[in-house]
């Protein structure tokens, strides 16, 4: 199943370039590691299905609040 950019955004996490499933660059920007992948591995000397860009995600959305409870509610 594929996620929509907007999707993919919406979450914190970082994008990491894989060259032949082994992770060759990575960083918070998108923008970043499609400039890396255009510049190491340009498309007319790369198999298109040996590079790929994917996000590994935090789980949480980058807009949310984030809340922690009080430490006198927390029973031991």
């Amino acid at each position: 199943m594929h996620q929509s950019d907007e999707e993919l955004r919406k979450y914190s996490g970082e994008w990491i370039l894989l060259y032949n499933d082994v992770i060759v660059d990575h960083s918070v920007n998108l923008e970043d590691v499609l400039r890396i992948a255009e510049e190491k591995y340009p498309a007319d000397k790369i198999p298109g299905d040996s590079l790929r860009i994917k996000k590994v995600l935090t789980g949480q959305p980058e807009n949310s609040q984030r809340w922690f409870m009080p430490d006198s509610t927390v029973n031991p």
